[in-house]
């Protein structure tokens, strides 16, 4: 899918990728394959969840050393409700790996909530499951003030619904994606 997606962008004079990690990205969050609040996930895994870990740690850093060869590639790391503790693992795999990397960032702060900057841009991310859809865009006014005085455009971008969702409130666009 990545792939897919650069082939098709690259006549548009792209520059950067900003390539968000997370949201459900595994389906569990333990050896005993519950999500972070212990919900089991029967058979999410098929009991080796050292391999899947190991997969989609891989996985992650072959996609992005792909297109870091090609693009400045900016990462989000935005943990969800099924997999909190293993998404900032992952996180912090990435951040190691790609410490020295000149075309690599890594944001995999602790907070629940991310924002990227991109010309008159303002992102948001979260997973979604923590606030009210209606409450984002001041919650993005609050937490960012200095980011939200200099943009003319601001949206969210969620993942726990796991479907494609567009709402606008206030002039803030509230979008929540599927997984692939």
């Amino acid at each position: 899918a990545v792939r897919e997606l650069v082939a098709s962008a690259r006549g548009l004079g792209i520059s950067r990728i900003l390539f968000p990690v997370g949201n459900d990205f595994m389906n569990s969050d333990n050896a005993a394959g519950t999500t972070t609040a212990g919900t089991a996930q029967a058979q999410s895994e098929d009991s080796r969840w050292k391999k899947s870990y190991m997969t989609a740690c891989q996985l992650l850093t072959d996609t992005i050393e792909e297109l870091a060869a090609e693009f400045k590639v900016d990462v989000v790391v935005v943990s969800g409700n099924h997999d909190a503790e293993r998404c900032f693992y992952i996180g912090e795999h990435l951040r190691a790996w790609f410490r020295q990397h000149p075309n690599v960032s890594i944001d995999n702060s602790p907070s629940q909530r991310k924002y990227y900057c991109f010309g008159e841009t303002l992102i948001g991310y979260t997973h979604g499951n923590e606030e009210k859809k209606t409450d984002l865009p001041l919650i993005m006014a609050n937490e960012c003030k200095a980011l939200w005085s200099r943009t003319r455009w601001r949206e969210w971008h969620c993942g726990h619904l796991h479907t494609e969702i567009t709402h606008e409130f206030g002039g803030v666009r509230v979008r929540f994606f599927p997984s692939l």
